[in-house]
């Protein structure tokens, strides 16, 4: 009989008290001109906004494909025969690339990858969802775990931002108004398409209106999906004033969601391109 472990990077959102026994993390990097920091090991997201108004910008990266591997044997004399790796969007980091990379050489072990086409808890989902199906049966195969989990069309997440310096410095800018529309005061609000890269759903000029968008997307969706169950999940940019707001408009479907996540605010190295006025609500139906 297989055992599965679960691999994601820190790209997903997730932070410890999420995470099961059989969930593995591979940090990305967060770079400033004088060191470099594993994400969500050495160094949290209020430390990079604080070094980042003394420093200046900062630079992510994915870890190398040596650290991959090591990661896999870690997995392998753990016990593990299979393991499902969930990665945020290829179309925003090299990350899934990487772990294929490291995966094609491994022969002693089953291994699946399912690119999420998204980033942050819009990924984060996926692998609660995967924790989910190994607790409710634990001798799930790796094929039909892949299978069950593998479909992008489940996972939606909408933010926007204070400012889009940190994006263009990033080169995460995708086909979303960048510099034109920071200086028209446009406040679009943000996705992943299904190619994984961010593109502009609307355009809003006032957080209300941006708060109104998002929730109205997200309402949209879970009742498009009536019959399934959902998870939710809130990041608040540290304002609980908007936290509250929210949480009024999307009372019903927060009560009645099998998990509610809230941050409140990215984990580090999403801070490098989001900045700390970030704020997002994601919904996954299955």
């Amino acid at each position: 009989m297989g055992k599965i472990a679960i691999l994601a990077d820190t790209g997903c959102g997730l932070t410890d008290n999420y995470l099961e026994k059989d969930t593995y993390m591979l940090p990305l990097y967060v770079h400033f001109s004088d060191k470099s920091y594993k994400d969500m090991v050495e160094i949290s997201s209020n430390e990079v906004y604080e070094k980042m108004d003394r420093e200046g910008l900062a630079k992510t990266s994915i870890p190398s494909v040596g650290e991959i591997k090591q990661m896999i044997e870690k997995i392998k004399s753990d016990g593990y025969t299979d393991i499902l790796v969930i990665s945020l969007s290829s179309g925003l980091s090299g990350v899934h690339n990487a772990v294929c990379m490291a995966a094609k050489e491994e022969q002693c072990i089953n291994i699946k990858l399912v690119d999420t086409k998204n980033v942050w808890l819009g990924t984060g989902f996926f692998v609660l969802y995967a924790q989910d199906l190994l607790k409710e049966n634990p001798q799930i195969s790796i094929d039909e775990l892949y299978e069950k989990v593998n479909n992008i069309d489940n996972s939606k997440l909408y933010f926007y931002l204070d400012t889009f310096k940190y994006l263009i410095a990033g080169g995460r800018i995708g086909k979303v108004v960048g510099t034109v529309g920071t200086l028209l005061k446009i406040m679009p609000i943000i996705a992943c398409n299904d190619e994984g890269i961010y593109h502009t759903v609307s355009k809003t000029r006032s957080e209300d209106k941006a708060i109104s968008d998002i929730t109205d997307r997200i309402k949209e969706f879970v009742a498009k999906n009536v019959g399934k169950k959902h998870y939710i999940a809130i990041v608040y940019k540290k304002d609980e004033r908007l936290l509250k707001k929210i949480e009024e408009i999307l009372k019903d479907e927060i009560m009645s969601a099998v998990k509610y996540i809230k941050y409140d605010v990215v984990t580090p190295a999403l801070g490098v391109h989001c900045g700390p006025g970030a704020l997002g609500v994601g919904a996954f139906c299955y």
